[in-house]
């Protein structure tokens, strides 16, 4: 992966979750204390998103041997997680009893319930997407867990790899010194076998000039 692929890919997730964090506070103040409105809201949530998608492909294109790819989908998990969580109390706030009240007034007002059964409706529909969201936010952790599961692993793995390689290098050392060690020893013999030569010539010498020198004597003594 290029250093520009890598820092598009760390500035998108910045950015998305800097909308997530302005989306869950409108969320928060709907109604209340904002001057939003739901379709605004509405709009703001739609763009996240397409974000969140653009953000996944971008990040299923990345190197799968990259270590920084779990990281990320880890961050990616997370964020949908915070996004999933302020769209369902968007759409309890929308949905609930007096929501008329928070609506955009150019906006026609939803339906509000006036029988017990339509109440119990209103209710069943808030819990099944509820049930719906907790089901997203368990699955997302169950993914978290696997990713960060697979990254120790491959952590676990390259730590092996490093304690292989400082082993080597430690019995390398270890041969290195014993070269040495032998290569000391062949240059001690080597001049040791230097020495015991030239005191070999030394006495050649010594006794061919004894020779010589008795060679002349006896001579001298036969010409008297």
């Amino acid at each position: 992966m290029s250093s520009e692929e890598f820092d598009e890919i760390e500035k998108k997730l910045k950015e998305l979750e800097t909308q997530i964090n302005l989306f869950a506070d409108s969320v928060e103040h709907f109604g209340v204390d904002t001057n939003k409105t739901r379709q605004q809201i509405k709009s703001e949530k739609d763009k996240i998103r397409s974000d969140l998608k653009f953000a996944n492909a971008m990040i299923k294109g990345a190197d799968e041997d990259d270590l920084q790819l779990e990281t990320w989908k880890i961050k990616i998990n997370e964020l949908q997680g915070a996004y999933d969580s302020a769209c369902t109390d968007f759409d309890q706030k929308v949905n609930s009893t007096g929501s008329a009240a928070l609506i955009d007034s150019s906006a026609p007002a939803p339906k509000q319930p006036k029988t017990e059964e339509d109440m119990l409706e209103l209710g069943k529909k808030i819990q099944a997407e509820t049930e719906d969201s907790l089901q997203r936010t368990a699955q997302m952790s169950s993914e978290t867990v696997s990713v960060a599961q697979k990254t120790a692993v491959q952590l676990r793995s390259q730590t092996e790899q490093m304690n292989r390689i400082e082993d080597s290098l430690v019995e390398l050392d270890s041969d290195i010194d014993r070269g040495k060690a032998v290569l000391r020893r062949m240059f001690r013999r080597v001049w040791s076998d230097k020495l015991l030569v030239v005191l070999l010539l030394l006495m050649v010498l010594g006794i061919a000039g004894v020779l010589i020198a008795s060679g002349i004597i006896n001579s001298k003594k036969k010409n008297k």
